[in-house]
């Protein structure tokens, strides 16, 4: 179905290992417990992300009341995005016949060098093969990342690009994994509960809706691996 068009980014766990592929910018972030001190790079932080930037309406976690906090974090992005500029895609795209415009855009449409559908766009760009992984802006998927979990990963994110395009990895991360640790918050004074997975990720997507006023499709998944600290961890 040629109006079926986007990104995508798909997981596959397979007892304790991870298969990560993904097409466009649609990204998969893992979290994981460190050891000893918070990590110098990609920290998961312990104050809430929610909110339109500078709003003073946060939720207050249990560690904010002199709760114990939780254990550092770090977030590891396990997708690139796959971007007409990316010097690798840049001259697959060329080679293909192909070209990026000054404003990073593939045939001065596309900022994504791969995707689903776009058809009537993709025949404009470069030249058509057989086999459609050689095109210009193709639907091939890449496989980056066969990861083995350890008992320190929590949990990954799967999101779409109007996630992210309101979201950094580290925002996104902190936000999920506060609500998983702490159970519970309070918003203008109001105890709010957090179950479980569904809880959180459902609130994260409708802060980058109607907090963050993204317009764009949000979608997201997130796969705990039962190893958060917190309420309901296994």
């Amino acid at each position: 179905n040629t109006r079926r068009t986007g990104s995508q980014v798909a997981a596959v766990v397979v007892q304790d290992e991870v298969y990560v592929v993904n097409v466009g910018d649609s990204r998969a972030v893992l979290v994981r417990r460190t050891e000893g001190d918070a990590p110098s790079a990609g920290a998961v932080g312990i104050d809430d992300t929610s909110g339109a930037p500078g709003t003073s309406r946060k939720h207050r976690f249990p560690w904010e009341h002199g709760v114990e906090k939780p254990p550092p974090a770090r977030y590891l992005q396990l997708t690139a995005d796959h971007r007409a500029t990316a010097p690798g895609e840049r001259a697959r795209i060329v080679a293909a016949g192909g070209a990026v415009d000054v404003n990073g855009r593939a045939g001065g449409v596309l900022e994504v060098s791969r995707s689903f559908g776009d058809d009537a766009v993709k025949k404009k760009i470069g030249r058509r093969h057989d086999d459609a992984a050689l095109d210009a802006v193709t639907a091939d998927p890449d496989l980056r990342v066969r990861l083995r979990l350890s008992e320190r990963d929590e949990f990954l994110i799967l999101a779409c690009d109007g996630l992210w395009a309101r979201a950094s990895p580290a925002s996104a991360a902190a936000f999920v994994r506060n609500r998983l640790v702490a159970g519970h918050s309070f918003l203008a004074g109001a105890r709010v509960e957090w179950p479980g997975v569904e809880a959180a990720v459902r609130a994260l997507v409708d802060d980058a809706v109607h907090a963050k006023g993204c317009t764009d499709n949000v979608s997201a998944v997130v796969l705990r691996f039962g190893r958060t600290v917190g309420p309901d961890a296994s």
